[in-house]
């Protein structure tokens, strides 16, 4: 990543009070750095894969940990209230959207995945 941006601090959303913007890739650069999952599925012939977002996603309620996590079209899954109540994601044809939980699971359903991969920080 260090190749592509010039400092980290993008790598942490704005209403995001948990974590801490690096000022360098090079020092202590950690999970605790970022904002946002990434998508391991997205791919040029799946515009509507998810290739990154906001990491504040819950299942039933509970808060989604840092790893691997697997979201069906059938997972309850929403975006946490601790930040903006929705979530920004980036599409695999590089469109970025802001989501609310209705239009999320929609959008898991029509990724043309049948289980989408994600890892948080």
């Amino acid at each position: 990543m260090s190749n592509e941006l010039t400092l980290p601090k993008i790598l942490i959303c704005p209403a995001d009070d948990n974590r801490v913007a690096a000022t360098n890739f090079s020092v202590n650069f950690k999970a605790k750095n970022i904002s946002y999952f990434i998508g391991l599925d997205g791919k040029k012939n799946l515009p509507g894969a998810l290739l990154s977002g906001d990491d504040n996603l819950e299942i039933n309620g509970h808060l989604i940990r840092p790893g691997l996590i697997d979201l069906t079209a059938d997972s309850s899954v929403n975006w946490t209230i601790n930040r903006h109540r929705s979530g920004n994601v980036v599409f695999a044809d590089g469109s970025v959207e802001m989501l609310g939980n209705f239009v999320l699971k929609k959008v898991l359903k029509q990724t043309g995945i049948v289980t989408n991969r994600f890892i948080l920080p």
